[in-house]
């Protein structure tokens, strides 16, 4: 298993490479996650293919803050909210990294990714300013938001509210090739189901998968990269 940072947390704005996009959902808050946001934040949102320099599509009234996210425990993680929906008609962002570009004032900006294993992916970028929250302490260990298994699914954490079977949440929505290769298609064809966490005891991580999830059964399958 090889693991993967999430994005280049050092962003320069004009030069726009790596792969990075938005995982995205609706904007349902789930009950375990205590809202930090400001109402005094100002939020940008730029969505663009990761060979250009970003190009504001839209501007959102919204909030990000660290600490907030519900994807990754990294202590530069956010949870990003917009009070109207983007032009795919999405609101919610998490995971969002935060950036160390050189940004004027008191502007910080976010990095969204949506599939870290499309490099022409579509991406967001959020700019905020008004606060964003303090950067707490590092984890002991920390969670990987998206995870790529031996049989060829992609999954990626469920941020929201979620199912269980055999009494274990659904932690990962995965998706099946064949998978997207440019921003305006999905990410991939509706997979499985990833039960609670990876396995990490062992040099190899397994995961809990299951294509029925209403079916009570499921199979430990090898962990090929994680991002965290």
């Amino acid at each position: 298993m090889r693991r993967g940072t999430a994005i280049a947390v050092i962003f320069v704005i004009a030069l726009c490479s790596g792969a990075v996009g938005a995982v995205m959902g609706c904007s349902s808050a789930p009950t375990d996650s205590p809202s930090k946001r400001s109402p005094s934040t100002k939020v940008t949102v730029y969505a663009v293919p990761t060979d250009r320099t970003p190009r504001g599509t839209t501007r959102l009234g919204g909030s990000c803050d660290l600490g907030s996210s519900v994807a990754s425990n990294r202590p530069d993680a956010a949870r990003c909210f917009a009070t109207d929906s983007d032009d795919r008609g999405v609101n919610l962002f998490d995971p969002c990294f935060h950036s160390k570009a050189d940004t004027p004032g008191t502007v910080d900006l976010f990095v969204c990714p949506e599939d870290p294993w499309n490099d022409r992916a579509r991406r967001t970028v959020v700019t905020v300013s008004g606060g964003t929250g303090a950067r707490g302490e590092a984890p002991s260990s920390f969670r990987p938001w998206a995870l790529l298994l031996a049989n060829g699914q992609r999954c990626f954490r469920i941020s929201g509210a979620t199912g269980t079977t055999a009494g274990v949440r659904h932690n990962y929505q995965c998706y099946a090739p064949p998978f997207a290769r440019n921003a305006r298609q999905p990410i991939g064809k509706d997979g499985g189901i990833v039960l609670g966490e990876p396995d990490q005891q062992r040099r190899v991580w397994t995961a809990s998968f299951t294509k029925h999830p209403t079916k009570n059964t499921f199979m430990p399958v090898e962990v090929r990269q994680a991002h965290e």
